[in-house]
């Protein structure tokens, strides 16, 4: 860890809020996703469920069926769709908490480990002019350790990345899924009335 400095310490930090964060975001989104048929299945029963049986539905998605299930008296199909759309809106929102973070460590990552290995260089040339002695061999090893910094914070954003494009495929494939899914409900409810 000494070897590659303090921008070391930076990256290993950010590798370690990128695996914490990665692993709320599948928690999060696996028990979603296990819960989304039951809820689907709740709304499309017959009567139409009321607000306190749409209760069990986690927070995450609370907005977009408390709109579904409120359609305003007199309200147009299109406004009521509307608004669902915009409450859906904001869902996404929710289901992308903290892939900021990701994406920020898989663009920051890499410039870091340059920033470690041109001080790691610097170092070693210092440490060459104060020994007084020259040639690769007494820069070697300072070069190495360097050049990890360099490996450290490519190796950190390729998986912030990753990380960050796997949740961003599963976050559109659940909002689809929603949309189509409240979409068709919205249009059985619009029936009914």
């Amino acid at each position: 860890m000494q070897a590659g400095g303090p921008t070391l310490v930076i990256i290993i930090l950010c590798s370690v809020l990128v695996v914490a964060f990665a692993i709320e975001r599948f928690l999060f989104l696996a028990a979603l996703r296990r819960k989304i048929p039951g809820l689907l299945a709740l709304l499309l029963k017959t009567p139409r469920p009321t607000l306190p049986e749409v209760a069990a539905v986690p927070d995450v998605l609370q907005k977009p069926f408390q709109v579904l299930l409120s359609r305003r008296s007199q309200e147009s199909v299109e406004n009521w769709r509307g608004r669902l759309h915009r409450a859906l809106q904001e869902t996404t929102l929710e289901l992308k908490r903290f892939l900021w973070v990701m994406a920020t460590v898989g663009a920051m990552a890499p410039f870091l480990g340059l920033l470690g290995t041109v001080l790691g260089i610097m170092r070693s040339f210092t440490a060459m002019g104060i020994s007084g002695k020259s040639g690769f061999n007494v820069i070697a090893s300072g070069l190495a350790q360097a050049l990890a910094t360099t490996a450290a914070g490519i190796l950190v954003a390729i998986v912030a990345v990753a990380l960050f494009n796997y949740f961003q495929t599963r976050i559109a494939g659940i909002r689809v899924r929603l949309t189509n899914a409240l979409d068709d409900i919205l249009d059985q409810y619009s029936e009914e009335k």
